[in-house]
């Protein structure tokens, strides 16, 4: 399922008054430029309501902000974000969308890069209201540097570290209220967690 959003933009061309779009949501700041852009292509003649078709038919790949379902009354997505900078971009985001906490389930991917990047990690998994830490995923590397989510949470205030998915789940479970938003992020199999969440399966 596609991560949707939607927004009222007025325009300043005559004969059009508002547009109402539903879109996929990207982690790029220039995406929020959309209407602006559908103000430029309609001033050059480009028909207005085929701006605003090419913009509700737009999708992404999966794994990139992409709704899975509400738990609770609160709304779980779902991204592939693994390095310091894309987890920055996609909270950064996140904390524009009015939503009443950020709860933020992350996955570090691969020891090596956890290791290298470790105090830009905590640097940015300290935004989220509430940060939960599963363990790092393997992927093709065995785990020389002993190196732990554990030690990442020791270094964020408040975070919770989580030993496997099924406890990720479980966190998640206890925490969720309505008005929040649930983010699952990494390149490993954290999405997991949220479908667990959302359809009660172990």
């Amino acid at each position: 399922m596609s991560a949707l959003l939607s927004f009222g933009k007025q325009t300043s061309l005559p004969g059009i008054t508002d547009f109402q779009f539903v879109v996929d949501m990207v982690e790029d700041a220039a995406f929020f430029q959309a209407p602006e852009r559908c103000d430029q292509q309609i001033a050059r003649t480009v028909p207005g309501q085929a701006v605003e078709r090419g913009l509700r038919d737009f999708r992404l790949p999966g794994r990139r902000f992409e709704y899975k379902g509400e738990y609770n009354g609160a709304r779980i997505y779902d991204d592939y974000a693994h390095h310091p900078g894309e987890l920055a971009a996609l909270l950064d985001t996140a904390a524009t969308l009015g939503y009443r906490r950020i709860i933020c389930a992350f996955q570090p991917h691969t020891y090596s890069r956890t290791h290298e990047l470790f105090d830009d990690f905590v640097k940015v998994l300290r935004q989220p209201d509430v940060t939960l830490l599963a363990e790092i995923y393997a992927a093709r590397e065995t785990n020389t540097l002993g190196i732990s989510s554990r030690d990442l949470a020791e270094q964020i205030p408040g975070s919770v570290y989580c030993p496997t998915l099924d406890d990720v789940t479980a966190a998640l479970r206890r925490l969720a209220q309505p008005g929040d938003l649930i983010l699952t992020v990494g390149a490993g199999d954290i999405y997991t967690a949220g479908e667990q969440l959302l359809h009660g399966t172990h």
